[in-house]
């Protein structure tokens, strides 16, 4: 059967004029695909090439996490400034504005794409809508006061790079972090000095980590990072050379010097790691062995 509708696809693809249009002129504007529907309600995914692939492959341009999506799926591609849609020979079709694709068909700016249970929309960047999905978006995966990842896009992305490591034995280590004798500060100095140095704490961390490195807020004073492509040796170094900064950092906040220090736990993924919960509770054990051993320091 998907025989027969990838040659009914060659034999739609033959007739199509594909010429320059110049009711449909995109020059100088990008586009983009905008969740509206799905586990990634509100996610934006750029449209950079002339001709990308979606699907739930690995190799797709475009990857999207949903059983009902093929492995390669549907191709968007670009002809004279023109975009057009393409559906792959997939097994639950592609639809835009709830009519299926036959061969090849043009899209407009605002079109909804439907393949598997998630539905895109094809938008300008510069339309505001695509800026007000955007922020729901960034809300719903930020941490409100330090800016870094939520709790949730957390296990999101641990499960996704504990898949990836399980599958092709790829290097990975996670670190766990706490502020030494936070309620302290809260004590002391009020909650606006403690929220004073989490955001700072933050922007440290910025510093200090790469930019494939995921940095979240995992609660409270509790914070986490996965180090994709690194030994817990590498994840060491780096840990230690944050832990220093920290100790040796001063924030400054009506008219008081506040000083904190920070312990950390490693893990690194193996094969006995059975889940993402199992490599989380390691490096957490090793955070309270820093704290139990003292403080300002790392466990591994």
């Amino acid at each position: 059967m998907a025989g027969k509708r990838n040659e009914e696809t060659q034999k739609s693809t033959q007739i199509i004029d594909l010429t320059k249009r110049t009711d449909l002129d995109f020059s100088g504007d990008r586009f983009i695909l905008l969740e509206i529907y799905g586990a990634n309600m509100g996610k934006r995914r750029d449209i950079d090439d002339d001709s990308i692939v979606i699907g739930r492959g690995d190799d797709c341009n475009i990857i999207v996490n949903d059983p009902s999506v093929s492995r390669n799926h549907m191709k968007i591609f670009k002809i004279d400034k023109v975009f057009y849609a393409e559906d792959l020979g997939s097994t639950n079709r592609t639809y835009v504005n709830e009519d299926e694709i036959s061969g090849i068909q043009r899209l407009e700016n605002g079109d909804r794409i439907k393949i598997g249970n998630t539905i895109f929309k094809f938008i300008s960047s510069q339309d505001m809508e695509a800026e007000y999905y955007d922020q729901l978006y960034q809300f719903s995966i930020k941490d409100g006061l330090t800016g870094l990842y939520n709790r949730k896009s957390f296990d999101d992305k641990l499960e996704s790079e504990f898949s990836r490591c399980k599958r092709y034995g790829h290097s990975l280590s996670l670190v766990m972090f706490d502020i030494d004798h936070f309620k302290n500060v809260n004590d002391t100095y009020g909650h606006l000095a403690g929220d004073a140095v989490l955001t700072n704490l933050s922007k440290l961390f910025g510093k200090y980590f790469r930019s494939v490195d995921f940095i979240a807020r995992y609660g409270g004073e509790e914070f986490t990072v996965i180090l994709p492509e690194t030994p817990i040796n590498g994840a060491l170094l780096t840990t230690e050379r944050i832990r220093l900064a920290v100790s040796q950092n001063e924030i400054y906040i009506n008219q008081h010097t506040i000083k904190i220090t920070i312990s950390a736990g490693l893990a690194e993924y193996n094969h006995s790691y059975t889940s993402p919960a199992a490599l989380i509770d390691a490096a957490d054990k090793k955070l309270y062995e820093a704290k139990n051993n003292g403080r300002n320091r790392v466990e591994m």
